[in-house]
Parts: C-alpha cells; sequence; structure tokens
C-alpha cells in the first residue's frame, strides 16, 4: 500500500487539505445532500397514509392550535400519552403560517433530513479524514430508508437533525460553555420530539461523569428533568395505557408470563439482536443479496458486526460521545419488547460511520494489496444495491397520480384505497356523533371528521359481551377491512357472536365493509353483515398490506 493510501486509512487525526482538494470535497457534499433531498422529494407521500403516525402528527398539532393536547380523533377526546409534543409543535406552527398541507410538512421534512446529513458530515470531519468522512455521507445520502422517512410526515427527519446538531456542538474543541449549552438544548429537543432521545441524555449524562464535569451533569438533569422528565412522567401516569399505544405499556409488557425481569430482559436481547443484525440491519442499510442462498446473510452478519464493534471502538478512542449515542440508543432497542427496523433509521448515518472507519482501520492494518480498498469496495457494494433499489421505488412513485393520490392505483393499493371510500362515504353519510371502531383510527378520523374508537382495547374485550361492550362505549359503526395482519379477523370472530345486532351499511371492495350496530335487532336479522364478514374472513388474504408510502 502505498503512503498516501496507509495515512488515509490509519484514520490519522483530520488535517487541513490543500485548499483546492477541499473546495472539491465541498462540492462533492453539497452534491450528495442535493441528491439525497432531490430523491427524497421525488419518493415523497403524495398525501396522508394508512399508517397512523402522519396523520395523528397531523391531528395533535391541531389539538395543540386550539390549546390542548389531546386525541381528539378518539371518543372523549383523551389527553395524548404516546408521541412527545415536539414534533406536532412544529407542524402546529407550519400550520399557522402556510394552512394544514401535508406538501408544507413534508417539504420541511425533506429539508431537514438534508440538514441533517450535512451536519452529519460537519461533525464527523472534526474527527476523521475527508476521503471516510464522504464515503460515509454517500452511503448516507442514498439509503431508501433514509429517502423514505424524509418524504413523509414522521418525527424521524427533525429527531435526526437535532441529534446530530447535539453531536456537533458536542465535538467542538476546546469544549466552551455555550457549545455545551446548545448541545444540551438540541438533546432536550431531540427527547421532547421522540422519546428514545432519553439514550442522549444518558450518553451525555454518562460522558460528563467520566470527564468530571458535574456542574454540567446537574445543569443538564435539570433541564432535562423539566422538561422530558415531566413528559415521561405524565407517560408513565396516564390513565389508559395500551400496548401498542403506549411506549410504558410497551417496555413493560411481558406477555402470558411473569418471569424474571433478568429472563425477560436476556430474552429480549437474544431475540433481537437476531432480528436486527440478519435480518434488519443487511436491508436496511442496505447490502446486496442473492436470491436463494444464506452465504449472503451470513457474510453480511459477520461485517456488520465485526466491523461494527471495530468502528464504535475507534469512536470511543477519538469521538466518545458518538459512540456513546450509538450504544444507549442500540442498547434501549436491544432490550425493547420486538425489534422495530425503522427505529434504526435516525441512527443510520452514525451506524454507517462506525462501519465504514471499520473498515478503514482494518484496511490499513492487512498487507494484502487486495484490501487496500475495502472501505470503497464496501461502500460501493451498499450504494449500488441502495441505487437499484430506488430506481425500483422510483418506478413506483412515477405510476402514482398525485392530482387523486387516494383513488390511485398506483399511490396506494385496492385495501388502503377501500379504506379512504369507506371515509369518504362516512364523512358524507354517517351522522357527525357516530362512533366508529377501525384499526386505523386515525386516518379515518382525519378524513371523516367522526371520532373512533381505540382498536387495541377493543381487541382485547370479552367475547361474550361484546355487544354490550360496543354500546357502553358509543361505538355504532364498526369497518371491518384488511388493514392489520392479525388484528381485524380476531375482532371479526368476535363480531360473529352478535350478527343479529349488526347491518351491512355498505361495502368497499375487495374486502372492507362498513357494518351499523343495533342495541335490539337489527332489521334484516343480520343475515348480510355476517354474510359479508364470513366473506372477509374466508379471503385467506389477511397480510399487511404493501405500502408504497
Amino acid at each position: 500500500m502505498d503512503d498516501t493510501r496507509r495515512q488515509a486509512f490509519a484514520l490519522a487525526e483530520p488535517a487541513d487539505l490543500p485548499r483546492r482538494s477541499e473546495i472539491g470535497y465541498r462540492w462533492l457534499v453539497v452534491a450528495l445532500i442535493a441528491l439525497h433531498a432531490v430523491l427524497a422529494w421525488h419518493r415523497r407521500a403524495p398525501s396522508i397514509t394508512t399508517g397512523n403516525d402522519d396523520t395523528t402528527y397531523i391531528l395533535l398539532a391541531r389539538s395543540l392550535l386550539h390549546f390542548g393536547y389531546n386525541d381528539t380523533f378518539l371518543i372523549g377526546a383523551p389527553l395524548h400519552s404516546q408521541y412527545p409534543p415536539g414534533y406536532p409543535l412544529l407542524l402546529a406552527m407550519l400550520s399557522a403560517v402556510f394552512g394544514e398541507r401535508v406538501s408544507v410538512f413534508v417539504t420541511v421534512n425533506v429539508m431537514l433530513s438534508a440538514t441533517a446529513l450535512a451536519t452529519f458530515y460537519w461533525m464527523a470531519r472534526r474527527r476523521w479524514p475527508a476521503d471516510i468522512c464522504v464515503l460515509a455521507l454517500a452511503v448516507a445520502a442514498v439509503n431508501p430508508s433514509l429517502i423514505y422517512s424524509a418524504g413523509r410526515v414522521a418525527s424521524e427527519p427533525m429527531y435526526m437533525a437535532l441529534t446530530m446538531l447535539a453531536l456537533y456542538f458536542l465535538t467542538v474543541t476546546p469544549a466552551s460553555a455555550r457549545s455545551m449549552a446548545l448541545g444540551t438544548a438540541a438533546i432536550v429537543g431531540a427527547s421532547l420530539t421522540r422519546s428514545i432521545g432519553v439514550t442522549l441524555l444518558a450518553a451525555l449524562g454518562l460522558l460528563w461523569l467520566l470527564e468530571r464535569r458535574y456542574k454540567q451533569v446537574l445543569a443538564l438533569g435539570a433541564a432535562s428533568g423539566l422538561t422530558i422528565g415531566a413528559w415521561l412522567l405524565w407517560t408513565i401516569r396516564a390513565p389508559q395505557k395500551v400496548v401498542g399505544r403506549s411506549y410504558i405499556a410497551d417496555f413493560t409488557y411481558q406477555g402470558g408470563s411473569a418471569p424474571s425481569l433478568f429472563r425477560v430482559l436476556a430474552d429480549r436481547l437474544v431475540d433481537n439482536a437476531q432480528d436486527y443484525f440478519a435480518r434488519s440491519l443487511p436491508w436496511i442499510l442496505p447490502w446486496p443479496t442473492i436470491a436463494g442462498t444464506v452465504v449472503d446473510n451470513a457474510l453480511w452478519l459477520l461485517l456488520d458486526m465485526g466491523l461494527g464493534a471495530l468502528g464504535i471502538w475507534l469512536l470511543w478512542n477519538r469521538h466518545r460521545v458518538v459512540a456513546l449515542a450509538v450504544v444507549s440508543y442500540c442498547a434501549l432497542l436491544a432490550i425493547w419488547p420486538w425489534p422495530v427496523g425503522r427505529f434504526l433509521f435516525p441512527m443510520l448515518p452514525l451506524i454507517i460511520l462506525a462501519l465504514v472507519i471499520g473498515a478503514a482501520w482494518l484496511a490499513a492494518r492487512l498487507r494484502a494489496r487486495a484490501f487496500q480498498y475495502l472501505p470503497a469496495v464496501l461502500g460501493a457494494l451498499i450504494i449500488v444495491t441502495a441505487i437499484f433499489r430506488n430506481a425500483d421505488l422510483m418506478s413506483d412513485s412515477i405510476a402514482c397520480d398525485r392530482s387523486r393520490p387516494l383513488t390511485s392505483p398506483g399511490c396506494f393499493n385496492a385495501d388502503q384505497r377501500a379504506l379512504f371510500a369507506a371515509a369518504d362515504f362516512a364523512k358524507r353519510k354517517l351522522p357527525p356523533s357516530a362512533g366508529v371502531l377501525v384499526a386505523k383510527e386515525a386516518p379515518f378520523a382525519y378524513l371523516s371528521g367522526l371520532q373512533t374508537f381505540p382498536f387495541l382495547i377493543a381487541l382485547r374485550a370479552d367475547s361474550a359481551r361484546y355487544h354490550e361492550f360496543l354500546l357502553e362505549n358509543g361505538i355504532q359503526y364498526v369497518l371491518l377491512g384488511n388493514m392489520v395482519k392479525n388484528l381485524e379477523p380476531a375482532v371479526g370472530q368476535k363480531l360473529m357472536g352478535l350478527c343479529s345486532h349488526l347491518e351491512l351499511t355498505a361495502e368497499f371492495p375487495p374486502r372492507t365493509n362498513l357494518l351499523r350496530v343495533y342495541r335490539e335487532a337489527a332489521p334484516d336479522g343480520g343475515a348480510a353483515a355476517c354474510a359479508a364478514i364470513r366473506r372477509t374472513l374466508a379471503s385467506g388474504e389477511y397480510e399487511l398490506p404493501t405500502v408504497r408510502y
């Protein structure tokens, strides 16, 4: 290996480059960030989706504009206790200026994602050579998952931007009171955007304890206690905590049995590690795969674990706050009750940086010439895979008629369009006071203007008195379709026990039905309603729909 390459991949402290080289790198950085923004814009969601989160955020923003923080789409409009108010507050401010427009929300998210990547590059550049940082930025800029999250109404871009901004301020050398205060403020903002931001607070607190910055630790504790601490206290004390709609309920969920806490956490750690390393991370990065083989999966598993561990060690030696941020974030995911691949999205740039510097360090110490360009080869593999995947996804976006997104087959699949059609029907035909049980509460309520009932609570209600349960909770209609795997069939089975009290109000192909609940017997004795439920249950196609956005 020649001296130039050896010096670059030895990960020496970043030095000033010749002016021409520095300008070239800066233009390349600008081009990569612009490419990310263009791809995200072309892949943007054409409207609200059936994902529940986007409409929940929008409706919470609407509530904030009326000086509340309520789930106005639910019967009784209870106080919200799942998502922190940071991102809804941003949407509320945008709505106050531009009106409640999904296109504006998506545009700002694209800008936030681009800003996050720019901040990530300049933060990394403080500790690592320019070629390493540009390679990591290139891999992140074309990443399909980051492009996806940037182009929709979601809190990930804002959280990622605040995280990178915090790390940028916290890597100022020498550290100053101003930089530490700005870094702390950004971490508090990130924690109020996504609750998992508490891992950043833990990482920074631990770092300052190791550095014996006790005054800063106390200031951090005070700032976080008055903000994110107050929010977490409310989520813990909220009167209604349902698994799937409360992070506290999720984290404390233990299934049917109650083994020791150590056993629960150990089982979660094993299961989640297998899923993240063997399935989620190789797809999200993304590594290339060979159909019909498992050899490539084993290879990517070894690379992710080996290079990742090596990269975290290198970050610990030179970029300690970043190492602690990644480790603390991943540690919480490791003991979460179930793996959620999209939770990795905001940390992807830092994970990519760890893999790249791990590969660079290894290349500098392997004497064989074949390993000289290991970082570039691995980066190229990921980038080429991402380009091909983006091209496939882009063709789907082109097929979407954005002038009529809720009815265009190119925008959403048949079951999703059926949900939108049912919401439109409900808005026009049902009384404004009607309460509806539907799996996708927020998007249905957003489009119909009607209040809904938490589906996961209805799922756990006693089948023997399901009719009384529906009446007691003000549920006059039930929309049964094919939007949530394994959940809607369970409710359908419960409804089969009260056929005589149901009337088929409307059908929406291919298998979505709107049913009216009567206190007494339905006019036709429920024959049409139960026939429709049987057809839906017999379709045998209860799988998660293919969501393009």
